[in-house]
């Protein structure tokens, strides 16, 4: 059992000091005695050797954690605040500006870190360093051109307030003056500018907007529309409201295609490198964009260099590079899906899709082609299921969980609406794509806009559409954190056994 884990971790290095990385800064954020469940399942298979070779892991993991830990401690500064907040000076750096609909209404809302914080009577004492915050202003009283440009970093004055939530929110009253701070720059606006550019244009070649809303959403990741937000949740589906790696695949395997068709491939893999680079700027920083974007990276760039790369040392590899990026990423709950699911998919998916060949078992091509029609259908349809079926189980491992922990709460409608709708919604994104690239000719790129406009309508009616005495929920108030620290480190514990026996039984079918 303790070589199963040490072989697993050997053949995957970048995983295993990511995780190590991973749970340094865990350590300072969540510090927690349970925390010893996760060190010790990755560092018990080498306690015990006496290899230079396994030493080196070990040391290496325990220096991963303590660089971690120091580098946190070293950036960051939280503060204590009372229920009235502090007031101060904050040094604030725009990261990402939007509308959104809030219990107050709509509202701009900047995402922020504020860099400094000082406090105001009590001299120059620092409160609070590269704290993530948000300032909002009411859209009905501020309009876009009376707002601060997001293209500079500032000054201002405010009151830090910390929510029941535990986020951060810097209050500034509309008259406050905001300071420019001069050689400062973000990109932020500009990133707003070119996705409402983009949407706008959307919803001139949709004659439905709900349907324009969806589109726009799918290219930008910015849903406006609260009414779609409330139909997608209902069945579990808000991954497909947010850029993930769903959305990136799609984009990357379309662009794939389309370029094999005209360059080869080492030509193909630099612009294709290039435009998913662009893509992720676009989109911005978020861990689901960030991490899809290096997996697909890492990939083209190693048949670049004729290097094969396995997936679960990618995931490692994206894992280091976004916590050396920004800690604070690992705080936020799309990392926590983005990583952990994409974790249970490559441990579970292939040993789950083996089961489910026991029920629906595989045919050889000679087998299908001597089926008639009804069964050769039959059999594709059957196909599909399967994997949408071995790829729910192992979703669905971390997805419940989690669901459980953030929401309260799990749709039992996701485990049937995820089979399909996914899918679906990835012919929305091709159509879009298609049409964008085809606009050289007006009359085709036209035709598959309005095709594409009544194939997405259907795809939002059959989701508003469905009777609400469907909705039936899984609920568990307030999931304990250690509880959940637990489960995490034992299914992902599981996953590596799995995986490796089933790797070893593959390797003797394939001996024998």
């Amino acid at each position: 059992m303790i070589n199963l884990y040490r072989n697993f971790w050997v053949s995957h290095p970048a995983l295993f000091h990511g995780l190590s990385f991973l749970l340094g800064i865990y350590c300072y954020f969540y510090p927690s005695g349970f925390l010893i469940i996760p060190f010790m399942m990755l560092l018990s298979p080498f306690l015990l050797e006496r290899s230079l070779l396994y030493l080196r892991y070990l040391s290496l993991s325990i220096l991963m954690m303590i660089t971690a830990w120091v580098y946190c401690s070293a950036t960051f500064q939280y503060p204590e605040l009372t229920a009235q907040g502090k007031k101060g000076i904050a040094y604030v750096q725009v990261e990402k500006v939007g509308l959104q609909h809030t219990f107050f209404g709509l509202r701009w809302v900047y995402q922020c870190q504020i860099k400094q914080f000082y406090s105001m009577g009590e001299g120059e004492q620092t409160l609070a360093r590269n704290l993530p915050c948000k300032i909002s202003f009411p859209a009905n009283q501020m309009s876009a051109g009376s707002l601060p440009s997001p293209q500079c970093d500032y000054w201002v004055e405010g009151r830090l307030i910390k929510k029941d939530n535990g986020s951060y929110h810097l209050k500034v009253p509309s008259k406050t003056p905001w300071h420019r701070v001069e050689g400062s720059y973000s990109l932020a606006s500009y990133r707003y500018e070119w996705k409402q550019s983009l949407t706008a244009w959307i919803h001139e070649k949709f004659t439905d907007s709900s349907t324009a809303d969806f589109i726009a959403g799918l290219a930008t990741g910015e849903f406006s529309s609260s009414t779609m937000r409330q139909q997608f949740s209902r069945f579990g589906l808000q991954h497909l409201l947010a850029i993930s790696g769903f959305h990136f695949a799609i984009t990357a395997s379309f662009l794939n295609a389309l370029l094999n068709l005209m360059l080869p491939m080492r030509i193909k893999n630099m612009i294709l490198l290039f435009f998913l680079a662009g893509y992720s700027f676009f989109l911005g920083p978020y861990p689901s964009v960030l991490r899809a974007w290096m997996m697909c990276s890492l990939s083209i760039a190693g048949q670049l260099i004729d290097k094969k790369t396995t997936a679960l040392n990618s995931l490692g590899i994206a894992l280091l590079c976004i916590l050396a990026y920004n800690p604070l990423l690992s705080l936020e709950i799309s990392f926590k899906l983005s990583f952990g699911i994409t974790a249970a998919i490559l441990l579970f998916y292939q040993p789950v899709s083996s089961i489910f060949d026991e029920i629906i078992p595989k045919r050889r091509l000679e087998e299908v082609l001597q089926m008639n029609r009804l069964n050769q259908h039959a059999y594709c349809l059957l196909t599909f299921l399967r994997g949408g079926f071995a790829l729910t189980v192992a979703v669905n491992l971390l997805a419940i969980p989690f669901s459980l922990y953030y929401f309260d709460k799990f749709p039992w409608m996701s485990l049937l609406f995820n089979l399909f709708i996914p899918f679906l919604a990835s012919g929305s994104i091709c159509l879009f794509l298609l049409s964008g690239t085809l606009c050289f000719l007006p009359w085709v790129s036209s035709a598959i806009m309005q095709l594409n406009e009544v194939y997405s309508s259907f795809l939002l009616k059959l989701l508003y559409h469905t009777p609400a005495n469907v909705d039936a929920y899984l609920t568990v108030h307030e999931l304990p954190h250690e509880g959940m620290l637990i489960y995490v480190s034992l299914i992902l514990a599981l996953g590596i056994w799995v995986k490796e026996q089933n790797s070893r039984n593959d390797r003797q079918f394939q001996f024998l």
